[in-house]
Formats: C-alpha cells, structure tokens, sequence
C-alpha cells in the first residue's frame, strides 16, 4: 500500500506547478504513509505454531514410561 502512495504522490508532483502544491502533495505522502500499519499475521500464526509443536512434543515425552530423569 505504501508503494501505491508513494508513485501516487510522485505522479501528482509530477503535474504539479507551484511549489506550495508539491510541499502540500509531499506533506500529505509522508502522513499518509507513516499512517501504513503493517499485518504482522503471518509471525503470529508461526509463534503459534511452534507453541502447539512445543506442547505436543513435551507431552510426548511425558509419557514416555522408561524415559530416565
């Protein structure tokens, strides 16, 4: 999304024809972009993964009868 906002704005600099538009166009950018909250989905789903195998191999071993201390 940022890149989007990015080539938006350079375009609309681009056509721009005082100074005062580009600085406006620009402030607008930076704010809208700063604003960008990225997804962090795909690190949860992973942590949560490796917490199911954590467990499930602990159990595992806990029920491991002959298993030495």
């Amino acid at each position: 999304m940022s890149i989007h906002l990015k080539n938006r704005a350079l375009t609309d600099i681009g056509v721009t024809s005082t100074t005062a538009m580009v600085n406006s166009i620009r402030d607008d950018a930076v704010n809208q972009i700063g604003a960008v909250q990225p997804h962090v989905t795909k690190k949860q789903t992973a942590t949560g993964v490796l917490n199911d195998l954590a467990t499930a191999k602990k159990q595992e071993i806990n029920q491991t009868t002959n298993a030495n201390n």
